[in-house]
């Protein structure tokens, strides 16, 4: 008989039994061991230079602090994204012109742009539509508004545009509040370190100069440290948001975020606690987003607290508004567990993994705590209206300085400095004089989603085509973005739109609607590329001729990568997306889950590049090399290219 097969027989049929045993536990090994392998591989190659989802950069150019904002934005139009910072008093603000890699050099002194006021909001627009961008910066004193001459030259026109203010100002944004075709300007301020100053609404006549509405449209509001505009109801115009922060001298003088509804013909109604903003708080941040995918943008708002002191009880910090649809909104951020962390300042809503939903990232750490162990926060959009617990370090984005430490995190801007697709971030650190600060670019480094962005150009509307709805619907999943001037705290976001398509390789319906009414419908759109899309032209370009130069649509490629294959699932033909640091012989092999080879595609010498749509792609047939259709279930592809090796899954399903 046998007492124990691993060591002891008595018969040759017990031995035989035991063989066939020994021999199917080392095929389980082995084919784990093979799976083990292809993951090893897949994951090697995805951290290769990099161990974070986002590169992180430091030394854009030290500066001094105070509570600076920042802006994303192209102002010498040549196809790649500038980033403009404001400083302390009695430092210059930077210009940072981006070299077309996302290196970066001041420029601010010889664009004239320098200002050394006590410098805090910054927006972009172009104010009197000749094709780029000019700059209004919110200073603690005479505010500035920098003309775009096109030459890499500004001057300041605020005082002849009669938009100096002489508040302390802290924030500002641009919008068409009447849809006249010119963007009108908004400026927060607060009683904050000065006892004065409320908040002012500018509108353009349309020949360099503005008129004070506030009163007028009854629209001064608290004092803010961040506004916005928002089409939240839906119908076509502008309405104002403000993060308000009326004054630190009682706790019971805090006031909620207040929103003015546009009526239309330049009026405006107080319509916040109907809306359900009762909720008092120091409100320093304002990000807008369609998170749970309904068509209506939501709201997220940080919060300094209630208590000036940041008891250990006060914690009840942030506010997350869902929009209700029908002029309402609930605050759900205690539900979604995200009012409970630590007080923030800059905030963003964008698509960092581009899988077709709004993941949410904010910034924090305060001047006259000496930067505490306030490492900010970023929360993952599940899909289905929750948000994953913070992985701020896990992905890259701890603020901290090229020592180590933490950083006074204020300002926070959102756009993709190397036109790669994703949404990149550059956050506006504060300092003193002893101790200066550094802004900080994190790079998204997610690759292996499908994305379009968009670049709008208003003709009968405001040339930068803010206010303008872009929506999305790919296979019944709709999303929506708005060109958007302001929100975050002090800071604005590029005015370039960039969607995440998740495994989608085309767009099914793109629907444009422009501040003038007009719509504009595409349709069978195809992802992973840049478009400029002009108001009522019936055709979109794909890439853009400035100054004499071709920008392509891609910007500096750092490493091989291998995408993941589109369509996936699929029958019987897909497209495999790679892109290629240096030439290199390119092989991509396909095996089944026991690790065979059922088909080769050898690509032969291929230049450096991008080959991420269909016609540059690689394409299988879905046949085995002896041209039969390969069954259903989950395969590999492998990439070789020189020593470069990577590996996905895929499925077929039939």
């Amino acid at each position: 008989m046998v007492v124990d097969r691993l060591f002891l027989t008595d018969s040759k049929s017990d031995w035989i039994i035991y063989c066939k045993s020994m021999i199917r536990q080392l095929r389980i090994s082995l084919f784990l061991l093979i799976i083990l392998f292809f993951l090893t591989i897949s994951i090697e190659s995805w951290v290769e230079g990099e161990t974070l989802p986002f590169g992180h950069q430091i030394g854009v150019g030290d500066f001094m602090g105070g509570l600076p904002g920042v802006a994303m934005f192209d102002y010498d139009d040549d196809g790649d994204l500038d980033i403009y910072i404001t400083n302390g008093e009695g430092f210059p603000n930077r210009l940072l012109q981006n070299d077309g890699e996302a290196n970066f050099i001041d420029v601010a002194t010889t664009a004239g742009v320098n200002d050394r006021g006590r410098g805090h909001g910054v927006a972009t627009a172009d104010i009197d539509n000749d094709g780029d961008l000019d700059i209004y910066v919110a200073n603690d004193g005479i505010n500035k508004l920098y003309l775009n001459h096109a030459n890499g030259k500004f001057t300041d026109i605020a005082e002849s545009a009669g938009v100096t203010s002489k508040l302390n100002s802290t924030t500002c944004a641009f919008a068409d509040i009447d849809n006249d075709g010119y963007v009108d300007l908004y400026v927060g301020a607060t009683d904050q370190f000065s006892g004065y100053g409320s908040n002012v609404l500018y509108r353009n006549r349309g020949n360099l100069t503005f008129a004070d509405i506030t009163e007028k449209t009854s629209t001064a509001g608290g004092y803010s440290w961040a506004v916005a505009f928002c089409d939240y109801d839906n119908d076509g115009d502008q309405d104002i948001f403000t993060a308000n922060d009326q004054g630190l001298a009682k706790k019971d003088e805090f006031c909620p975020i207040m929103l003015f509804q546009n009526n239309g013909n330049l009026r405006f109604s107080d319509v916040s606690t109907q809306a359900g903003f009762t909720k008092s708080g120091s409100w320093m941040g304002l990000a807008f987003g369609d998170y749970d995918l309904d068509g209506d943008f939501d709201l997220f708002a940080t919060n300094l607290g209630t208590s000036v002191q940041f008891d250990e009880q006060d914690t009840d910090y942030h506010g997350f508004y869902r929009n209700n649809g029908d002029g309402t909104f609930t605050d759900v951020a205690e539900e979604l567990g995200l009012a409970r962390w630590e007080f923030g300042w800059g905030t963003v809503f964008t698509d960092f993994d581009s899988d077709g939903d709004n993941d949410l990232y904010y910034v924090g750490n305060f001047l006259f705590l000496d930067a505490t162990d306030n490492p900010g926060r970023f929360f993952v959009n599940n899909g289905d209206g929750t948000f994953t617990e913070p992985m701020t370090k896990e992905y890259g984005l701890l603020t901290k300085d090229k020592d180590g430490n933490n950083t006074i995190a204020v300002g926070l801007a959102t756009g993709d400095v190397n036109n790669d697709g994703h949404s990149d971030l550059c956050v506006a650190n504060g300092g003193t004089e002893a101790k200066p600060a550094y802004p900080i670019l994190f790079t998204d480094r997610f690759d292996n989603n499908n994305w379009l962005q968009l670049r709008l150009e208003g003709t009968v509307s405001n040339y930068s085509a803010i206010g303008t709805r872009v929506s999305l619907t790919t296979d019944g999943h709709q999303q929506i973005q708005e060109v958007a001037s302001g929100s975050s705290s002090l800071s604005q976001n590029s005015l370039h739109l960039t969607f995440g398509l998740g495994i989608y390789s085309k767009v099914d319906t793109m629907e444009i609607r422009w501040p003038s009414g007009i719509i504009q419908t595409f349709q069978q759109v195809p992802t992973n590329q840049i478009l400029r899309i002009r108001e009522r032209d019936p055709k979109f370009v794909t890439e853009i001729e400035t100054q004499g130069k071709q920008w392509t649509k891609f910007g500096t490629i750092k490493f091989h990568v291998l995408h993941q294959n589109y369509p996936n699932p699929f029958n019987p033909e897909t497209w495999i997306p790679y892109q290629l640091a240096t030439d290199a012989e390119v092989v991509i092999s396909i095996y089944n889950i026991n690790g065979v080879v059922v088909s080769r595609l050898k690509l032969g010498q291929q230049k450096a590049g991008n080959y991420l749509v269909r016609d540059m792609a690689a394409y299988w047939d879905g046949r085995s090399m002896n041209g039969e259709l390969v069954s259903s279930g989950v395969y590999f592809y492998q990439i070789r290219a020189n020593h470069f090796l990577a590996s996905r899954k895929m499925v077929i399903s039939k």
